[in-house]
């Protein structure tokens, strides 16, 4: 059920509401490991969006990406010892 924002701030300033229990109960936020995060907007009724997703680390994504680019296994073995690459 829809509240009002006159209604959350009463709720909130009498201290039966906190924060953070407004962040669980919102359609505005997601979280990723712990992280709070404001959810993508716009946001259409008939529209789906995916699961928010953690971005790869730096390196993560080489191999796939060079393959991706022609290199061959040996290529990219080597571009990893001479540290061209993580």
């Amino acid at each position: 059920m829809p509240i009002s924002s006159t209604t959350l701030e009463l709720l909130i300033l009498n201290g039966n509401l906190n924060l953070t229990e407004l962040i669980f109960f919102s359609d505005n936020f997601f979280e990723i490991n712990g992280i709070t995060q404001p959810a993508p907007a716009p946001r259409f009724s008939e529209s789906k969006i995916s699961d928010p997703k953690i971005a790869p680390s730096v390196g993560q994504n080489n191999n796939e990406i060079l393959k991706s680019l022609g290199y061959s296994d040996e290529d990219i073995n080597k571009f990893i010892e001479e540290k061209i690459v993580e």
